[in-house]
């Protein structure tokens, strides 16, 4: 389809909108929704709520990031809780009460996730939240287009420096994994998506020669990944440079913090899970770390990890201020 507004919201609502179609007469349309991509759609539809709450109205745009992020955080949450259940489901000789806790916590929050998504009109027998958002989005006033991307660019330039003043004047604790190195993760991740939502404003520059200090980030996984595919750009349009040495090591950066992250909430997971079902069996407790592949000692590693991680990203190599510089350099 023909995009009619900025940052692809009518193609996201639309795809949102044709999926839930297809799943109002299946059983769970809940799990299908959630399984058939609608949380990147929503992750789209945050980062253009953010951007444009900069470029066009704060208080306007505020109130659709909202109803995005409710939605988004509501398919996150069980995406969580049913990796962990997974995780264990099947296994031999683990303690039946510590599997039946997380299944009771991944139907709970599946019985949450619908009765949301239904009232919210996002899935279900009537799903003209879609329409209506279009509708409402189609009667602002935007700036025009190269104002927009002007303004795009300072926006991220803003994120880009709140984020690294932030790990420098450690207003995030690195030792916290969901305040520190999850948040801190969340505000770099933004920026990689909002150079996918913009239409192509943003295109990557092939380095010849990359830098020895970058090399450790081109890695082929990091390269190939989707989300460094970025949209082509408009016929015409001077679009935003950035480095794509950058903007790879932006992406590992990201991919990198996840998996620290990821690692280190699920040990904070598993041990409340142990404590609750009152697992004492030294032999059981080390079967259910080893299942997991969840050692403590991931968890006391992490902090130090990340902030090796974002040392080099932010100090040593000045990744976040290079893309500054090709920012400033395309206006």
């Amino acid at each position: 389809m023909k995009e009619i507004l900025p940052y692809g919201i009518a193609t996201h609502l639309t795809e949102l909108h044709n999926l839930a179609s297809r799943l109002k007469n299946v059983d769970e349309p809940e799990i299908k929704f959630y399984h058939e991509g609608a949380r990147n759609e929503f992750f789209y539809l945050e980062a253009a709520s953010r951007i444009l709450r900069f470029s066009v109205d704060k208080k306007t745009f505020n109130v659709y990031y909202d109803r995005f992020k409710k939605a988004e955080d509501i398919l996150g949450t069980y995406d969580y809780h049913e990796a962990l259940y997974n995780g264990i489901v099947g296994k031999e000789g683990i303690d039946t009460n510590f599997i039946t806790y997380f299944k009771k916590n991944l139907d709970d929050h599946q019985k949450l996730m619908r009765e949301f998504l239904v009232a919210q009109k996002w899935i279900g027998p009537n799903v003209s939240t879609y329409t209506d958002l279009i509708t409402d989005f189609s009667k602002i006033n935007y700036p025009k287009v190269n104002e927009l991307r002007k303004l795009l660019a300072k926006y991220m330039i803003k994120q880009l420096t709140k984020v690294q003043d932030a790990f420098e004047q450690k207003t995030l604790d690195i030792n916290d994994i969901e305040g520190g190195i999850h948040e801190i993760r969340r505000k770099l991740r933004w920026v990689s998506i909002y150079a996918q939502v913009c239409n192509g404003w943003i295109q990557l520059r092939d380095v010849k020669t990359t830098p020895s200090s970058l090399k450790k980030y081109q890695t082929k996984e990091t390269i190939i990944s989707p989300f460094n595919k970025l949209p082509k750009a408009p016929q015409n349009f001077d679009s935003l440079i950035i480095d794509s040495t950058n903007f790879y090591a932006l992406s590992w950066v990201i991919a990198e913090l996840g998996k620290i992250k990821d690692q280190g909430m699920k040990v904070e997971a598993i041990n409340e899970a142990i404590q609750v079902c009152d697992i004492k069996n030294k032999t059981q407790i080390q079967l259910i770390r080893d299942t997991y592949n969840a050692s403590l000692s991931s968890l006391a590693e992490a902090p130090n990890q990340a902030k090796l991680v974002l040392e080099n990203f932010f100090v040593k190599d000045k990744i976040a201020e290079s893309i500054i510089t090709n920012l400033n350099d395309s206006l």
